[in-house]
């Protein structure tokens, strides 16, 4: 929906109390193993997120073809589990969706026996698994440049072969802490991993009555870290841990050094802006490529220089986060361009502009790291306000909590 986003500003003397989603992350992990060993987990709560009712609503479905809509982790999660389950399915999505390569899984899915046919473009959904798997080599290669996803996806489906295989990854540079929290999720199940280099072991089997908990989601509570840079507001986050292995977690150091703290307390965190920002120059973001949006959004509020580096792949995300970020950076005064195997955003003007426009490209994490910046422009306009259901339900009423208004346009 489109609409403006009005800001006033009046002062909070007490902390504003956060409910955050839980992590999809985590949640498509349980989910995933939830229904390849029905007996084992027992699930006490998952993501509310868009992304994860659909990836839910996959597993369970006896339909022919599934719609995943945008839906990438779930639309690579459901590839493999349907096919280490032998359940032909076609499997579609939407534009964004068809523009996200799958060559890789694919390929190593065929190696096993895997049929596997794309209906429109080689390597990209849409696709009809044929057949699931037919034999398993002891050992599967998986080689890629494009995604974690395909190693998380295949660590988890291989868990229902006897015996498990192994896993070896070739040419996998970034986005290991997502392998990392699938190992992690694997051992809660009760299985034993190990990641020597590039190769992955899992023996074992799962426990029984498994209790699945989800935290909470690390990714959106970084819009919460931005609001609070914006609007000098104090919030408590409920359900927040100190000691999560989300690769998105990262948010808690990096924004100390843009301005905001956070204080643990038991199972709350206290988000509080202070006034000794010393944000670094350089950053690396191939740990935690999701961060960015709203890292850009906050170096360019605090009028700071950065280069982050390892971002490459915000280029095949839900839209081309590279030239969005781009898009709404240069009427901020901020140019975005390539440098030296990053993206540099520097500062060429220090003049707001009387009005901006959000041009979200359907994208969650566009909308929600520059809406903030109707704190400090009279005039704000956004062309889609629903995209954030896919992450983050509850964010809008989380503005509004923060004296921020949606208008219709």
């Amino acid at each position: 929906m489109s609409q403006s986003i009005k800001y006033t500003s009046s002062e909070t003397h007490s902390p504003l109390t956060v409910l955050l989603p839980r992590s999809k992350s985590i949640s498509h992990r349980h989910l995933f193993l939830h229904y390849l060993h029905p007996d084992s987990g027992t699930l006490q709560s998952v993501s509310d997120a868009r992304d994860t009712k659909i990836f839910q609503a996959a597993l369970s479905s006896a339909a022919q073809t599934i719609d995943f809509h945008d839906a990438g982790t779930p639309s690579r999660f459901a590839l493999v589990y349907f096919a280490v389950t032998n359940q032909p399915k076609t499997l579609t999505g939407n534009a964004s969706l068809k523009k996200r390569s799958i060559a890789d899984l694919v390929n190593t899915l065929q190696e096993q026996g895997a049929l596997i046919e794309y209906l429109e473009n080689p390597g990209f959904f849409p696709v009809t698994l044929k057949q699931g798997i037919t034999q398993s080599n002891p050992i599967w290669e998986i080689k890629t440049q494009e995604s974690s996803q395909f190693v998380s996806a295949l660590m988890l489906g291989i868990t229902a072969l006897k015996p498990i295989p192994k896993i070896r990854v070739i040419d996998l540079t970034h986005s290991w802490s997502y392998i990392h929290l699938s190992a992690s999720i694997l051992q809660h199940w009760g299985f034993n991993v190990t990641i020597d280099r590039s190769e992955i072991s899992i023996g074992g089997s799962p426990r029984t009555a498994v209790p699945i908990d989800v935290e909470i989601d690390w990714g959106s509570a970084s819009f919460v870290y931005l609001l609070a840079l914006f609007t000098k507001k104090t919030f408590r986050i409920i359900g927040a841990k100190h000691n999560s292995l989300q690769s998105d977690f990262q948010a808690v150091a990096i924004f100390e050094q843009l301005g905001v703290s956070t204080e643990f307390e038991t199972d709350t965190a206290l988000i509080r802006p202070h006034s000794q920002a010393a944000p670094p120059s350089e950053f690396d973001g191939s740990q935690c490529i999701d961060l960015i949006p709203a890292l850009a959004s906050a170096y360019a509020y605090l009028q700071k220089d950065v280069t982050f580096y390892g971002i490459e792949k915000l280029a095949v995300k839900e839209s081309n986060r590279l030239e969005g970020i781009a898009r709404h950076l240069n009427p901020l005064g901020f140019s975005w361009l390539p440098q030296e195997g990053g993206f540099r955003l520097s500062r060429h003007s220090s003049v707001l502009p009387e009005a901006f426009n959000i041009i979200t490209e359907h994208d969650h994490r566009m909308a929600m790291a520059f809406a903030p910046w109707a704190a400090v422009i009279p005039q704000v306009h956004i062309d889609d306000t629903g995209c954030t259901e896919k992450s983050f339900p509850g964010y809008w009423e989380l503005l509004k909590m923060c004296n921020f208004e949606l208008l219709p346009h």
